[in-house]
């Protein structure tokens, strides 16, 4: 089975829309333009990958050959006698799945057989918004007390208020889909002591994500030392394959890059904080809920945020920041990895992939 590979970091935007004819911002289009050849870090021999302008991508890629499959680059004119030549034997992996992606690829030519049905589009995009990370974090304290972490589903501003007086500290309030630190504020203890979140300039921001996206989150700020992330692969049939620990920067929600790493070296920058029992129970607990959650509805990578945080008794793991129901920069970085790329970290900056030694 050949593969048709696409880099859409417009996704999480996508799912915000929730529509088949978004047009996604100009930053997101020339990330994809610039980062068009990422998939084939883990693509097989002999799949494609569908790109913008061939000579654009072949040239960027040059300095990173030596890790990349041999693949095969797809301009948007030669989709249709492509699609026609693998009919019935190619499946089209997208960075993410969404109604936007799908409209892209049925006005291309792709057959629907090739794609997701709407009722899976519509779970999926349900899935990847905030609220599961909420419900997925609530289980996880009821299952394993010692974790740490406190969010919760609000529809109102007069919610978002109650939260700031009964948990104390600060909070962040968060969008039910956005991507790279957009739709993520953050509220210091300080600022609502004088002035009701009601009249403070970001209670307009969230009336508008209300009216337009349906909720808000609101989550306990804590004092975070180290983002990480747990990465998966989920098969049709519902069975969970462990991909391997993300070691992140993030700058207010933000990101900005990840560590190339061996598995046992970055369990050991993690470890410094917190028991390697830790990390595995919750690997372990993670790997059954996605299983039960996810089986009929989304196949494919994922990764879920965590972060090492700093608390009165000590340091513990608050076990899930975000749910991501796509591929991630996380998975990139494993990809490199196996791929030969020596222990190293990488950024994107100016729409390009940097790795730094």
């Amino acid at each position: 089975m050949t593969h048709l590979h696409l880099f859409n970091p417009g996704h999480d935007l996508a799912l915000a829309a929730g529509i088949a004819n978004f047009t996604p911002p100009a930053a997101a289009v020339r990330l994809a333009q610039g980062l068009a050849y990422i998939p084939a870090f883990w693509a097989q021999e002999g799949d494609a990958v569908l790109v913008d302008d061939k000579e654009k991508v072949a040239q960027l890629s040059l300095p990173f050959k030596p890790w990349m499959a041999d693949v095969a680059w797809i301009d948007r004119s030669e989709l249709p006698g492509w699609v026609k030549k693998h009919r019935g034997s190619f499946s089209f992996v997208p960075w993410g799945w969404d109604e936007a992606v799908c409209g892209l690829m049925t006005r291309a030519g792709v057959p629907p057989e090739a794609l997701l049905p709407q009722k899976r589009l519509q779970d999926i995009r349900r899935l990847s918004g905030r609220a599961a990370s909420v419900d997925l974090l609530r289980d996880m304290k009821r299952d394993m007390p010692w974790v740490e972490g406190l969010s919760q589903v609000v529809h109102s501003i007069d919610e978002i208020e109650q939260c700031l007086m009964e948990w104390g500290g600060g909070i962040v309030l968060k969008s039910p889909w956005s991507c790279s630190g957009r739709g993520v504020k953050f509220i210091p203890a300080a600022n609502h002591e004088d002035v009701p979140f009601a009249l403070s300039p970001l209670a307009a921001w969230a009336r508008r994500v209300l009216d337009t996206q349906g909720y808000l989150t609101v989550e306990k700020y804590l004092d975070k030392v180290l983002d990480f992330g747990m990465e998966f692969f989920v098969h049709e049939d519902g069975g969970v394959e462990y991909g391997g620990l993300s070691v992140f920067s993030a700058d207010h929600g933000a990101y900005s890059g990840n560590v190339i790493d061996s598995e046992e070296q970055k369990t050991r920058m993690i470890c410094r904080w917190v028991s390697c029992d830790c990390l595995d129970s919750i690997r372990h607990w993670v790997g059954c809920y996605l299983g039960r959650l996810l089986k009929g509805i989304y196949s494919g990578p994922l990764g879920i945020d965590m972060m090492v945080v700093n608390t009165s008794g000590g340091y513990a793991v608050d076990p899930c920041v975000e749910i991501n129901l796509r591929r991630t920069m996380g998975h990139l970085a494993i990809a490199l990895y196996q791929r030969g790329v020596p222990a190293s970290r990488f950024a994107i900056e100016n729409y390009q992939l940097h790795i730094f030694k």
